[in-house]
């Protein structure tokens, strides 16, 4: 079996029949729809990356950087940022024959160009301006977040401890606020 999918009580081969409980069965690549899955996807696209001539940002480990001697100086030639299975790509204009490779290596559900239309990436919108520079927007995402939402009578209850209930719905909140 090369790729699985998760589906209620049993799993489903990709192009073959169901596997029902109780089959004993190898599994020898990701399961799609369990918890190692992305920690699987990044370890490929990683492997992938690394033999392209990538190098892994040490700092931040879902960059991976390019670069490529122009006149003796080691200039970027292209940028990678992963996040879960969703990737970032930007590079100059030597990266055709790299993203052609990168497209053979791995198979992708989607490939966006930012010329054609903006894309959300990691609950941004990014698009490209006129000039080549990039710009990023979340207010579509910030208009999402709403604060708690409190009767009268219980704002009137300055004195009470919060509830389990509005606990858990700051914390969401929060949670929210942090990407910003």
């Amino acid at each position: 079996m090369k790729v699985a999918v998760l589906r209620g009580s049993a799993f489903v081969e990709a192009g073959r029949q169901e596997i029902k409980v109780g089959d004993i069965v190898r599994v020898v690549k990701g399961i799609f729809g369990l918890a190692e899955s992305p920690r699987l996807w990044y370890q490929k696209f990683r492997k992938v990356l690394i033999d392209l001539g990538f190098f892994e940002s040490s700092i931040t480990k879902c960059l991976f950087i390019k670069f490529r001697n122009v006149n003796g100086r080691m200039m970027i030639q292209a940028l990678i940022a992963l996040h879960v299975d969703d990737a970032f790509i930007a590079g100059d204009d030597t990266c055709g024959p790299i993203w052609e490779d990168l497209k053979k290596a791995l198979t992708f559900g989607e490939w966006q160009n930012l010329r054609d239309k903006p894309t959300k990436f990691c609950g941004r919108f990014l698009f490209r301006e006129s000039d080549e520079s990039f710009q990023s927007d979340i207010g579509f995402y910030a208009e999402t977040i709403h604060g708690l939402q409190l009767s009268p009578e219980r704002k009137r209850e300055t004195e009470a401890l919060v509830t389990p209930a509005e606990y858990s719905a700051l914390q969401m909140v929060n949670g929210q606020l942090n990407w910003l």
